[in-house]
């Protein structure tokens, strides 16, 4: 995507309203209920992917309602099973719409970013030549910012692959996240997992058919990402007796 310098920053209001904005949705008074869970958790508490939902949606509109008899209420009552899900059609409206705002703010901030990393890339290469030329200060500047780009691999350095093997298991199960990245200074992969070694495996145990998404980052900025996706079944029942 072409852009132009984008030359700004963000005014003292600007900044305030932004700040203000994120307060009020964390504010208890915005969101009555609010929970943190661990990286154990966030794997083992059950979730409704996409597969689960319509069996979900059935049993809380229409089953349960037509049969109270079948309901035990060791698991809550109709009523509180079916606040639930419209508390979770409702967030997962939105979390949609607060993933698209992180992910104009993470491309903006990398725009931004690489902008910056251009001008000094090219103060270095204007400094080495200065240098040659015995222009006073230039060679400070030359030995200073040299730390960051000598040594560089050129383009296309960064490369690798990332897997998940098996990538169709049942719940309960694990899969492994293999990875192979060369030219890097960083790794890292989301769903809570973090900064890895840019080679190695990794065994995961999602529950819930899960993408798993690799950023690479070589020390010229460059970055490369990749993802490996999982998918979940619902475990087979246990065989009649």
């Amino acid at each position: 995507m072409p852009f132009s310098n984008i030359n700004i920053v963000l005014t003292g209001a600007q900044i305030t309203a932004i700040q203000n904005a994120i307060t009020a949705l964390k504010a208890p008074a915005n969101m009555p209920v609010q929970f943190n869970l661990t990286k154990a958790e966030r794997r083992t508490v059950p979730n409704i992917s996409n597969e689960r939902y319509p069996y979900v949606q059935r049993a809380i509109q229409n089953h349960a309602p037509t049969n109270p008899n079948l309901v035990s209420g060791f698991a809550g009552t109709t009523a509180e099973a079916a606040n639930d899900l419209t508390f979770y059609d409702q967030l997962k409206s939105f979390i949609l719409q607060l993933k698209q705002v992180m992910e104009i703010y993470q491309d903006t901030q990398q725009v931004a970013g690489s902008e910056a990393y251009t001008f000094t890339r090219a103060l270095y290469n204007t400094s080495k030549d200065a240098a040659a030329n015995q222009v006073p200060g230039a060679d400070a500047v030359a030995d200073d910012l040299g730390t960051l780009f000598e040594g560089q691999g050129g383009a296309g350095a960064l490369a690798g692959t990332f897997k998940a093997n098996p990538s169709a298991i049942s719940a309960g199960e694990s899969s492994t996240l293999s990875r192979n990245i060369t030219g890097s200074a960083s790794v890292e992969i989301d769903n809570n997992i973090g900064a890895v070694t840019p080679s190695g495996n990794l065994s995961v145990t999602p529950a819930q058919t899960t993408t798993y998404n690799l950023t690479a980052t070589a020390p010229d900025g460059e970055t490369l990402e990749l993802s490996a996706t999982i998918n979940v079944t619902a475990a087979p029942p246990p065989p009649a007796p």
